[in-house]
């Protein structure tokens, strides 16, 4: 992109300070003024290198196809949102199954119809409809890293005969074609974190194996990218259950460079709610109960689908563990995790906690 018009900026230390962040802001609105009220510019490299070129005119015919498609599409989007505003999982579940029944043959649908729905599946933890939804897909959208990513985390979820292991081999297959990247990673660690509270339920020795397993890729996935707290937050509370002097260790190194990653992101200040969302545990983990009870309210608020504050839960019940071993912060814990699985049980539209 050396070739086409750019605007550089200033960071300091990876930081966009106000100063440099006014001095940006003017030099996009000039560029705006000018692309409003100045004349027609071809700023394309393929105009620029070759200024004879005639350029292309799209028939009628095909230019019309475009815009009837993404009208489609919103029209279409309009739909999902409307199906995801339902009362509770299992009516916002029953309407997107009806919408896809209009659809017809899926392997003539459009391909951003087609993700649009798995994501609202997704939303309203659908995994049955979403795992057999990317069975239907035609074989290239199969292909896609996202959809793969999807598929595996639907499957874990629905935890059916073999669902984890076929998970698992999705994950793994895609990691080896693609390169490790802290969303697959994530994925496939919560794959392994799942089997292990299972089998710590069962009282198998095979539990120990996949907390390993778990803590292992969880570390990887963080330490693939250090911006992505996700897998970070993970490892910390794992590392926590097991508990030794080199898992310890291991926290150790790891808070601070999760939390220093969250902060970078907003941390308490953020409205996004997986920033909040770690920033309550880190502080269940930390002890700051004043800290913890402050973002309580901003994570339940941010909160937009109930699998959300499902997963969280999860997480500071595993941290609530740790916490009854240390006899310490039990209290604490119980009222911040009444709060959110009260939060989640609503968003569902149950009546009653089934955490």
């Amino acid at each position: 992109v050396s070739m086409i018009r750019s605007i550089l900026y200033q960071l300091d230390d990876g930081i966009l300070t106000e100063k440099n962040a006014q001095i940006l802001k003017s030099q996009i609105k000039q560029r705006l003024a000018q692309a409003i009220r100045g004349a027609a510019t071809k700023d394309s490299p393929l105009f620029q290198l070759i200024p004879e070129f005639p350029g292309i005119d799209l028939p009628h015919e095909v230019t019309d196809a475009f815009q009837e498609r993404v009208q489609h599409e919103e029209s279409f989007r309009e739909k999902l949102n409307l199906a995801r505003a339902k009362d509770s999982d299992d009516e916002r579940r029953n309407a997107l199954t009806e919408i896809q029944k209009k659809l017809g043959d899926l392997k003539l649908v459009q391909r951003n119809v087609l993700v649009d729905l798995l994501i609202s599946y997704r939303a309203v933890s659908a995994w049955n409809e979403l795992v057999e939804l990317c069975k239907a897909m035609p074989d290239f959208l199969q292909r896609i890293p996202l959809v793969r990513q999807q598929w595996a985390l639907a499957l874990n979820r629905r935890n059916q005969k073999d669902d984890r292991q076929q998970a698992i081999r999705f994950l793994s297959e895609l990691i080896k074609e693609h390169g490790a990247d802290p969303e697959s990673l994530g994925i496939l660690g919560r794959v392994y974190k799942d089997r292990y509270q299972d089998e710590k339920r069962k009282g198998s020795i095979l539990a120990l194996a996949a907390l390993d397993d778990a803590i292992v890729t969880y570390t990887k996935g963080f330490e693939t990218d250090p911006r992505d707290y996700y897998p970070g937050i993970n490892a910390i509370t794992l590392l926590l259950q097991k508990g030794d002097v080199e898992a310890l260790t291991e926290v150790n190194r790891l808070v601070p460079l999760v939390s220093f990653a969250v902060a970078r992101r907003g941390g308490a200040a953020s409205s996004d709610y997986w920033d909040l969302a770690t920033m309550l545990e880190l502080a269940c983990i930390g002890n700051d109960w004043k800290m913890a009870k402050s973002v309580l309210p901003k994570t339940l608020a941010a909160a937009k689908e109930s699998w959300m504050p499902a997963t969280t839960l999860n997480n500071l019940n595993l941290i609530k563990q740790t916490r009854q071993r240390q006899d310490q912060g039990i209290e604490e814990m119980n009222e911040i995790i009444t709060y959110l699985s009260t939060h989640a049980d609503k968003m569902k539209g149950e009546e009653k906690s089934k955490q």
